[in-house]
């Protein structure tokens, strides 16, 4: 391998990372807009309907901003890591997509009512398991 070339690999993995940070970054504050959002709303800290709608949407704008950013690293990541990605995601929809369409029938003989903010944090660790597992798989 050329100098040109091991500069090029080196470059887009700091790239990957750099994007990765950002996706990590983006998430994070739509976390916190979220989970203050939901207390602030439940507690009744908020009373204009006006001011609900505004803690209510406020989170869409990071999520937006971190599914752009997660789409940008997707886009510059080396093939290994949009392999790894896809996968990930390939698991996570599965596996949601059969909890998510078999659980009412779960629900109908007593298993707690799982809403749709339990349904995004099974998501999530979903795909974090995936891309885990399937990391190590190359390594």
């Amino acid at each position: 391998m050329s100098a040109e070339n091991a500069m090029d690999c080196g470059s887009e993995r700091f790239q990957d990372r750099v994007n990765s940070r950002k996706v990590t970054r983006w998430l994070a504050l739509w976390a916190v807009l979220f989970l203050a959002g939901t207390a602030a709303l439940r507690h009744g800290l908020v009373e204009a309907p006006a001011l609900c709608w505004l803690l209510a949407l406020l989170p869409y704008i990071p999520a937006t901003l971190a599914l752009q950013a997660f789409l940008r690293y997707l886009r510059e990541a080396d093939e290994l890591q949009r392999a790894i990605q896809l996968q990930a995601l390939a698991f996570a929809f599965g596996c949601s997509f059969l909890l998510i369409g078999g659980y009412p029938l779960l629900e109908r003989v007593g298993a707690p009512t799982l809403g749709a903010d339990g349904l995004v944090v099974l998501l999530a660790i979903l795909y974090a398991g995936g891309r885990w597992g399937i990391a190590r798989r190359y390594q």
